[in-house]
């Protein structure tokens, strides 16, 4: 006999809790971290967001801050773009891209 379909769901819906409490916790952490200074820790925990949702703004824009803070530019301008295929009219994208294409 085949499943019920309450049954073949509930797989999928308790992965995507899941997916969305470890996407929230991080992004929680992540912003502690950042606030913190702690920008090891920070990057980490926002990676682990994007890993769950891969075009979440505030992620994509504070992995790019951290790289610009640590002097890492080809990651940081790889950010930066990704903000860009969200949000084509991000300000701080926008000036930050034009402006680590000039220093290269």
């Amino acid at each position: 006999a085949a499943p019920a379909a309450g049954e073949e769901e509930a797989p999928s819906i308790r992965k995507r809790q899941n997916q969305d409490d470890r996407y929230r916790s991080a992004i929680v952490q992540g912003d502690a971290a950042f606030m913190a200074w702690e920008f090891d820790r920070a990057l980490s925990q926002y990676l682990v967001a994007l890993e769950a949702q891969p075009k979440d703004l505030h992620a994509l824009v504070r992995v790019a801050q951290i790289f610009e803070r640590r002097a890492e530019r080809a990651p940081a301008l790889e950010y930066w773009q990704r903000v860009l295929a969200v949000l084509p009219d991000h300000p701080e994208a926008l000036s930050r891209v034009r402006e680590l294409r000039q220093t290269r």
